[in-house]
């Protein structure tokens, strides 16, 4: 199977995954053990690629044989996390310290300003959710009467 950057966008693939794949890959690659070690080396996401190339027999047991790998994986994290996060807890408190003043003038000088454009968006944000409303309702009529038109047509309805 051949994948391409088009093939990636077809299926709802993030653009900038998309654009580090077709950096790699500009006129697409065969899927292979090789490009699929590539792409972890990447850091492509291939639970992504999984979930939406894998048949879902191959999916389930994918599913079922990474687990043990996350739980592995995770585990061997968590003291780097743990670790981590004590060394950093300090620097973000005297941070925080910091700019409490800063952001405490901020706010005083930008409320009256956030105040008087709240004021002058309320009347608009009624009149375009008025307006939505009503849309929405119409839309929802419809999907509920092509849902009944599917489903009266296809399936046999049980009585």
């Amino acid at each position: 199977m051949k994948v391409t950057a088009g093939v990636l966008r077809s299926e709802g693939a993030c653009e900038d995954q998309v654009e580090v794949f077709a950096a790699e890959w500009p006129d697409g690659v065969e899927v292979s053990e090789e490009a699929l070690l590539r792409a972890a080396e990447m850091d492509l996401n291939l639970t992504w690629f999984a979930a939406h190339f894998l048949p879902r027999p191959l999916l389930a047991e994918y599913k079922r044989q990474v687990a043990p790998l996350l739980a592995k994986f995770n585990r061997q994290v968590a003291p780097l996390l743990a670790e981590y996060e004590r060394q950093v807890a300090p620097l973000l408190a005297e941070y925080k310290r910091q700019v409490a003043p800063l952001l405490a003038k901020f706010n005083r000088q930008v409320a009256p300003l956030l105040a008087e454009y709240e004021r002058q968006v309320a009347p608009l944000l009624a009149e375009y959710d008025r307006q939505r409303a009503s849309l929405r309702a119409e839309y929802g009529r419809r999907r509920a009467a092509l849902i009944w038109r599917l489903l009266s047509a296809h399936l046999p309805l049980r009585g």
